[in-house]
């Protein structure tokens, strides 16, 4: 299907994010299929050397000049409700104003043959992308993920209320928002579950190997509270001496680095834990491949922060490697029995037990948990599928 009048620009808060590599495959997928696109970012990429999409080059591919005249009556009122909703707190207000006062620019970059606009992430990139429908009068979709939900709801009402579909990634979170859809102003058959998708060919499936002794996991994720690299450690810990003994490599950054590495310090879990920083897409799929299997013991952190459906899963899945997580938000809706093996969220205990079984399950079990886990991916997470919902 030809799509060459059907023009999206996606507002987005930072473009590319290497942790949002679910983002670029979206914007890649609806490239591919000829749907035309403009990226415009409120602030730059911190790792722009990381082997995706220039949006420069998408902002200015085949488009037109804009000759709308902005509707800054319509802009104000947006703004000033907001402003009047948040209260007396400087600094939610002043955050609403920068957004507001982007969303000018944004409607100015804007190419004339722009169709519809999409956020991603429910909060601060939702209101830059309903701030910026207002002054142009365009359409907008919203796609809400767990952080802009559950830790950090901020304007969520009204960037919900306000856009033509809402998306989420997982049917767990699209319970959340159903349950409040009437306080949130949304309309029920506006919410729609949307995979992050993944373009299959490039995940050619390996049989799950026998795993090394002891195994080596990997656990691809910000150090931050929800990913539940703490509870992993400790699982590790109360492994070692054992048949179930394992080591992990961690890729990522985050807050906690210090934290982490003081507690892989401990002597039951030295050399067994490496700490591999950030890392370009290529080479987290490389290491993947490598691994005995992908680990993420998620928990939902003190302030309700917790995951949606980390990608990450989705990948190991799709190539192949053996799965452990927790039942963490939509996690189960990938790993579960017979896909994976599940943990008790928070529970070091569970996740040792999670790990050990893993390491002394018989190669054919691996393997059939394996090919169950790719082919759930096939069904429900292949990108055509997600680029066929976005362009319609």
């Amino acid at each position: 299907m030809n799509h060459e009048n059907r023009r999206v620009a996606y507002v987005l808060r930072t473009y590319p994010e290497l942790s949002e590599t679910f983002v670029v495959r979206e914007v890649e997928g609806l490239v591919a299929a000829r749907v035309p696109v403009t990226v415009l970012s409120a602030f730059p990429a911190q790792h722009p050397a990381s082997g995706v999409l220039d949006g420069e080059v998408l902002a200015h591919r085949g488009s037109v000049p804009s000759t709308r005249v902005p509707n800054a009556g319509a802009w104000a009122r947006a703004l000033a409700s907001d402003l009047l909703s948040l209260g007396l707190r400087p600094r939610k207000w002043a955050r609403a104003l920068r957004l507001g006062f982007y969303a000018r620019r944004a409607a100015a970059l804007l190419p004339g043959d722009t169709a519809r606009l999409h956020a991603h992430f429910a909060n601060d990139a939702a209101a830059l992308c309903r701030y910026t429908a207002a002054l142009t009068g365009l359409p907008y979709r919203v796609t809400a993920h767990a952080y802009d939900l559950y830790q950090d709801p901020f304007l969520l009402g009204p960037n919900l209320a306000a856009a033509e579909r809402v998306y989420t990634v997982s049917t767990a979170n699209e319970a959340w928002l159903l349950l409040r859809a009437r306080r949130l102003g949304i309309e029920a058959g506006r919410v729609r579950v949307l995979r992050c998708g993944l373009d299959l060919a490039q995940f050619a499936f390996r049989a799950a190997t026998v795993p090394s002794r002891p195994a080596r996991l990997l656990c691809v994720a910000r150090l931050v509270p929800k990913k539940g690299h703490a509870v992993l450690l400790e699982a590790l810990e109360r492994l070692a001496g054992t048949a179930g003994e394992a080591g992990v490599d961690f890729v990522g950054e985050g807050p906690l680095l210090d934290d982490l590495r003081r507690a892989a310090d401990r002597p039951a879990l030295r050399g067994r834990v490496g700490f591999v920083g950030a890392l370009p897409p290529t080479e987290v799929l490389a290491r993947m491949r490598a691994a005995d299997a992908v680990v993420l013991a998620s928990i939902v952190a003190k302030d309700g922060d917790r995951d949606g459906l980390p990608v990450v899963l989705v990948e190991a899945a799709a190539l192949g490697v053996p799965l452990i997580a927790t039942p963490v938000s939509g996690i189960p809706e990938l790993v579960d029995g017979s896909t994976g093996w599940l943990a008790r969220a928070a529970d070091a205990d569970g996740v040792a037990e999670a790990i050990a079984a893993f390491a002394a399950a018989p190669h054919e079990e691996r393997l059939r948990r394996s090919r169950a886990a790719r082919a759930r991916v096939e069904r429900e997470f292949d990108l055509a599928k997600q680029v066929a919902e976005l362009s319609s």
